[in-house]
């Protein structure tokens, strides 16, 4: 496979920056489910004595919920990544990878120290 010119591989940065945007922000609903629910498991555990909702089941429908939510949208997002990856000379596994380690670490620097 020949190099591709550095202006068409650009475009397809472009490309999966917007994608990987979009998913970002899509991720916000499930991102609250996870969280709330993570936080529920940790009251039903004992970590937050005295919380009032500590037995509303919250921790097993919203973790499992916003966990399979937050990876079904990643997965779409790379599904959608992974034809623009080919076509732009770019390897798919590896630029995947790190778009979606890079949401996930957007994700837990921004959301953690609001829920904890």
């Amino acid at each position: 496979m020949a190099v591709p010119q550095p202006r068409k591989k650009a475009l397809g940065i472009l490309f999966r920056v917007l994608i990987y945007a979009a998913a970002f922000v899509l991720l916000i609903f499930p991102d609250v489910f996870l969280f709330i629910g993570l936080q529920a498991l940790g009251s039903s555990m004992g970590l937050w004595v005295g919380e009032p909702t500590s037995n509303d089941g919250e921790e097993l429908w919203a973790t499992i919920g916003g966990a399979g939510a937050f990876l079904a949208i990643l997965g779409c997002a790379g599904l959608g990544a992974w034809p623009l990856s080919r076509r732009y000379g770019m390897r798919p596994w590896l630029t995947m990878a790190i778009a979606s380690g890079a949401v996930i670490m957007a994700y837990l620097l921004l959301f953690v120290p609001l829920f904890f």
